[in-house]
């Protein structure tokens, strides 16, 4: 037992070392969301008034905007990655380093980096539409995404409220993507920095519609809000990320207009989201690994 117990140090060690070493970039990183998210919810305080806004939810943590919180930190400080190695025993590592490797050598020849770089967004943002898809026709996939559809009450932190193997599963295919099509860096960042507005403000609590540019580009908040109703009717609905034009393509569009947002309810009937974030997330780890295990001791069906 003791070459074992010597491996287990050993590896928490080195995973310890590796998040120490990435804390100064990472919390560089953390200050960029911060200051995105910071402003989406000013524009939310002006448009829709402190009383309506996320704001005041947020300065008053508990239940659901606690876990969004909480959620924030988690992944804005580096810690999902570790605690997903944690719970895999290393295997998000050795996937992400089999993927890059992957990426490295089907990399095609590309001179162009703006052309590289387009190409690069529209296969990111298709591979988290279809990973989102399929996280809602999987049952182990829908055992931890539905921590994300668990907050029964929707804030512009909402959108960093997934769990740290969810987390982990994004980060692997970021990072064989990146490898693919090596974009430079601060193409990346840029791209990076407008997607975070933007799911910011899909979860924000500005719904708007965005007319014919939400019916057909990108994806609004109004046809996200629908995406996380806890009404069976909008199951199965508008998963795109950033284009809207993928759920158009693969036949998953919900169009929203103001009638049908305005008395959405949110949550996963069945899976409370408001208790302490530990607990949660323990609660959806083992409903991961049920989902993996023979039928007889998986969970409930997945939401599809």
């Amino acid at each position: 037992m003791e070459i074992p117990s010597l491996v287990i140090a050993s590896g928490m060690q080195a995973m310890a070392a590796a998040w120490v070493n990435a804390l100064p970039v990472t919390l560089v990183d953390f200050a960029g969301t911060l200051a995105i998210a910071a402003g989406v919810l000013l524009l939310e305080c002006v448009l829709l008034g402190w009383s309506r806004s996320s704001s005041q939810a947020l300065l008053r943590p508990k239940g659901s905007a606690r876990n969004d919180l909480w959620a924030m930190l988690l992944v804005g400080l580096g810690l999902a990655w570790p605690l997903a190695q944690m719970m895999l025993a290393g295997l998000p590592e050795w996937l992400k380093e089999a993927v890059v490797a992957g990426g490295k050598a089907a990399s095609p020849d590309l001179s162009n980096p703006m052309l590289l770089t387009l190409l690069w967004f529209l296969c990111y943002d298709l591979t988290m539409y279809w990973i989102h898809r399929w996280s809602h026709a999987i049952p182990a996939l829908w055992a931890l995404h539905s921590y994300h559809h668990s907050a029964d009450r929707m804030t512009v932190l909402t959108r960093f409220r997934f769990h740290p193997l969810e987390e982990a599963l994004y980060t692997i295919a970021f990072a064989g993507l990146l490898a693919l099509l090596p974009v430079p860096a601060q193409h990346v960042f840029m791209l990076l920095g407008v997607s975070i507005a933007h799911t910011c403000l899909k979860h924000s609590r500005i719904i708007h519609d965005w007319g014919w540019i939400g019916r057909h580009i990108l994806s609004s908040p109004a046809a996200h809000h629908l995406h996380h109703s806890s009404s069976s009717t909008h199951y199965g609905r508008n998963y795109a990320t950033t284009f809207q034009f993928w759920d158009n393509l693969f036949g998953t569009a919900c169009y929203a207009d103001r009638a049908s947002t305005a008395s959405l309810s949110y949550g996963v009937p069945g899976t409370p989201g408001d208790d302490a974030v530990l607990l949660t997330l323990w609660r959806h780890y083992v409903l991961f690994v049920k989902a993996l295990l023979p039928p007889i001791w998986r969970p409930r069906p997945s939401r599809n």
